[in-house]
């Protein structure tokens, strides 16, 4: 963040406080809105805006204390790399897109905003070493959006809830009980002795937050926890029966790890997982008496599970469907392993992410046929689905988009005729083991996973012998107005469709005539291709719509002036390349949006004749570029892409023709070139010595000394009537 902030500033060095205009004519409601680059307190001093601004970056250690400007409501606030010790804005009243706190060394506390009552949209504070006191947020009447705290060393080691909200993470707490927050938030590596859950703030500190071991009915009835949470629980043993385990659980609050009920007479979950809280895993196993455990209904309103949830050799235990048992539930952190019960194709029907493994194996006792009621979309470990004797298909993973370990389908089904196995192909109800296949080609199970698939028999199945579900996808070229009605018309939102390439062309289409694009499709496998869409003016309500895999390509489109639809892409599938889009806004709205967030491009990434401000903040995430990464003849404020931190370029480096191109900034990270390096005929003086302000032509020098550019390598330096021999540089230190 600091080095995006920083570019910002180094590329209009000259003034400091600087109003922008020019991407869009309304922003949301703004009418006279403007972006706002303060950089020193005399800056501070001489802002003179009022009211509603569309932008505020507030960045410079020489900027100490902001609570002079007069700012109401401001759609994006930027406070980052500053002196600010306390952070006061009595003005501000409204957030109405995000706010970035970051990077401020010396801030202690968000304590005065007294006005502060909405907030929507993101929020990130993040790297303030200093910071302990977030209080200021308590003001807040509605936030609707996304809360991120993470990386700040000094906040939130806990404390036993004492009722004081003001301290700590404690401010966010008040917002979650309260109702006031309605979105996701996000607490990881601030004090060590910090929360990362909001439902554990105050429930950390102290010492007498312990482990307990209960492994007899004495122990039970003697069980005095000394404090109303408790760290591991683990209770085991036949002398356990349902009314001890209800006892216990009127004698404290929350697991904040484990609940392990292990080789028990217990037969129900009702009276003590509906009583308790469980913030972390829990394991059933082994409780076989009276038939086994039988009633996991004490789980109907867990709708997340913290850790593992194990039920494992509990013949008893069976899923009753919707609304019951753990099918609210909608996202498990740990693994998941059911074995030996009585699964149900409800049983998890709200499930989407498992972040470990997802094992389902030799559930035989009923007629577990399938999971078709599931919706499960990722699974962070290993998919296991084994010797369920009637599992005849792969109902209820036709959602799945990632699984990130092995996938193990083994000895389902039966050779019986009544039962079968599962097929080659999908039949109605029973998808095939062309599901998988589409899995490995579309990269949904990683290259480098083993892949183990049998029949009933132990039969090996050769999944390269097999066709993906669906076969080949469907490709698109789409030549003006007329053509694009008649593919839009034909959409069945119900119904969408996976394309494999689309191109779109034609200089009568509209921003509205596309956006109906959406309606009929859902994916897009390989590449979209915009070209000399004339009046096209914008890519929202097109790109963020349905999800692209492959590459993206926009070239000869004039009027685009805006890429924010890009906003949400961490990474593009294929290549990247804007090609004679002068006025596409690509550093002006700075980190967040237009490219910014994309950390990966697979294929090359290439922009050409583009008038307007590249910075590095354009592509502030970007990390790899599998291709070549290619600027060529970029006449706008091109000065460099200083906060840029890509480390990988698979093919060549080309900086060409770019009128005002003065410095390598950006490029200091780099870690491998695959390819040629290009850096020729660029207008500005791009010096071969590095200064304070430019890094020069000595860092090829050190690429090449260093091995990160191969030694066969072609490098072409300076100018066409002034080159420059890389071997007779001095590498930059």
């Amino acid at each position: 963040m600091k080095k995006h902030i920083q570019n910002i500033i180094t590329i209009l060095p000259i003034l400091t406080l600087i109003w922008i205009t020019g991407c869009d004519d309304k922003i949301d409601g703004f009418e006279s809105g403007g972006r706002y680059v303060v950089g020193s307190q005399e800056d501070i001093a001489s802002f003179n805006a009022s009211g509603e601004i569309y932008s505020l970056i507030v960045s410079g250690t020489g900027v100490t204390d902001i609570s002079s400007l007069n700012v109401s409501k401001v759609k994006n606030i930027t406070i980052s790399e500053t002196g600010i010790e306390t952070l006061n804005l009595p003005s501000l009243s409204a957030i109405t897109q995000s706010m970035i706190i970051s990077d401020n060394p010396k801030l202690r506390s968000i304590s005065g905003l007294p006005n502060l009552k909405f907030l929507n949209g993101n929020v990130s504070i993040n790297n303030n070493d200093s910071l302990s006191d977030i209080s200021g947020f308590l003001n807040l009447k509605t936030f609707i959006g996304t809360l991120n705290i993470v990386d700040n060393v000094s906040l939130g080691e806990d404390i036993p809830d004492a009722g004081d909200y003001t301290y700590g993470l404690f401010p966010v707490k008040f917002l979650k009980e309260n109702n006031i927050i309605d979105g996701t938030i996000t607490l990881s590596n601030n004090h060590p002795g910090a929360a990362t859950d909001v439902a554990l703030i105050g429930n950390m500190g102290g010492d007498n937050i312990l482990d307990y071991t209960i492994s007899s009915s004495a122990d039970a009835e003697a069980f005095a926890p000394s404090n109303d949470t408790v760290n591991n629980l683990k209770i085991s043993g036949s002398g356990i029966t349902n009314d001890l385990l209800i006892g216990m659980a009127s004698k404290f609050k929350v697991v904040r790890g484990t609940v392990t009920l292990e080789n028990t007479s217990v037969t129900t979950s009702e009276g003590f997982f509906d009583i308790i809280k469980c913030l972390g895993g829990i394991v059933l196993k082994d409780n076989l008496s009276g038939g086994g455990l039988f009633n996991l209904n004490g789980f109907k309103a867990y709708t997340e599970i913290g850790g593992d949830l194990i039920v494992e050799n509990c013949p008893g235990a069976a899923h009753w469907g919707s609304g019951t048992c753990f099918s609210q539930v909608t996202n498990i952190k740990g693994n998941v392993r059911m074995t030996g019960g009585q699964m149900a194709n409800n049983a998890f029907s709200s499930l989407t992410t498992v972040e470990g493994d997802f094992e389902i194996r030799n559930n035989n006792e009923i007629d577990f046929w399938n999971l078709s009621e599931g919706i499960l979309e990722s699974i962070g470990g290993d998919l296991i689905y084994a010797e369920n004797s009637k599992v005849n298909g792969l109902a209820g993973f036709e959602k799945i988009k990632s699984i990130g370990g092995n996938v193990n389908i083994e000895r389902n089904g039966s050779t019986d005729p009544s039962i079968g196995e599962i097929p080659d192909y999908s039949v109605p109800g029973r998808p095939g083991w062309c599901l998988v296949k589409s899995w490995i080609e579309d990269g949904i199970v990683q290259s480098t996973a083993n892949v183990t698939l049998s029949l009933s028999t132990g039969d090996v199945i050769d999944i390269q012998n097999i066709t993906s579900c669906g076969g080949e996808k469907t490709s698109y070229t789409i030549n003006g107005l007329a053509e694009l009605k008649q593919f839009t018309d034909a959409a069945d939102p119900d119904n969408k469709e996976i394309v494999q390439n689309l191109i779109i062309t034609g200089g009568d289409i509209t921003d509205n005539d596309i956006s109906f694009v959406q309606t009929r499709v859902s994916e897009v496998r390989g590449t979209v291709t915009w070209d000399g869409l004339d009046l096209v003016t914008t890519t929202e309500n097109f790109f963020e719509k349905f999800t692209c895999k492959g590459g993206i390509i926009i070239k000869n489109m004039p009027a685009l002036n805006n890429v924010n639809a890009f906003k949400g892409y961490t990474e593009i599938g294929g290549d990247l390349i804007f090609e004679n889009c002068p006025n596409i806004p690509t550093a002006a709205w700075g980190v967040g949006n237009c490219l910014s967030m994309i950390t990966r491009v697979e294929g090359n990434l290439e922009f050409s004749g583009i008038q307007t401000d590249i910075s590095g903040v354009t592509f502030s995430s970007l990390v790899e570029v599998g291709g070549d990464f290619e600027a060529t003849d970029n006449n706008g404020n091109f000065w460099n892409f200083a906060g840029m931190n890509i480390k990988s370029i698979g093919g060549d480096l080309i900086l060409r023709d770019n009128e005002k191109f003065n410095g390598l900034g950006g490029f200091q990270a780099l870690e491998s070139i695959g390819g040629d390096v290009i850096i020729f005929d660029n207008g500005s003086d791009l010096p071969e010595n590095s200064t304070s302000n430019q890094v020069g032509l000595c860092l090829i020098k050190h690429f090449k000394d260093s091995g990160i550019v191969s030694a066969a390598a072609v490098i072409s330096l300076g100018t066409t009537s002034s080159p420059v021999d890389v071997n007779t540089l001095t590498p930059c230190e």
